[in-house]
């Protein structure tokens, strides 16, 4: 059986990129992994994303969100994950938003968490962050 993992935001708004095809490829083969999850952070943080920056419809972003809760499991946050995360935030230098992902990943005993913008290779509650863009982002 593969090793969880879970999507960061950003991961998941790159599958939806027209303008970085390399980082959309990357993005949507996580995205297909088995035992790849996601959480209702992620799912409010992307819709949010779409809304604000992308300027879709709501309408669009609705369709969009169907797409993704079809084909990735998704974790409910609750008030254990979220006093979790506070303790994270407390102990490390993430933002609270941050730890949630991390408190989350946590609690499903994921072995992965994938984000572009934490620490990459580091070590948080038995979840190694990394970076999927990174050889991308180096060449850039």
């Amino acid at each position: 059986m593969p090793a969880k993992a879970f999507l960061d935001t950003n991961v998941l708004i790159y599958a939806f990129s027209e303008s970085e095809p390399d980082k959309r490829a990357t993005a949507r083969r996580l995205w297909l992994l088995p035992e790849t999850w996601i959480s209702t952070q992620v799912l409010n943080e992307t819709c949010n994303v779409l809304t604000r920056k992308f300027k879709l419809p709501f309408a669009e972003v609705a369709a969009t969100l169907d797409q993704i809760v079809q084909t990735l499991p998704v974790l409910t946050i609750d008030i254990d994950i979220i006093r979790k995360a506070l303790a994270l935030a407390e102990q490390h230098p993430h933002s609270y938003f941050d730890a949630l992902m991390l408190a989350a990943a946590a609690h499903l005993g994921c072995a992965t968490l994938y984000s572009e913008d934490l620490q990459d290779g580091g070590l948080i509650q038995g979840v190694r962050i990394i970076n999927p863009f990174k050889s991308a982002n180096q060449t850039n």
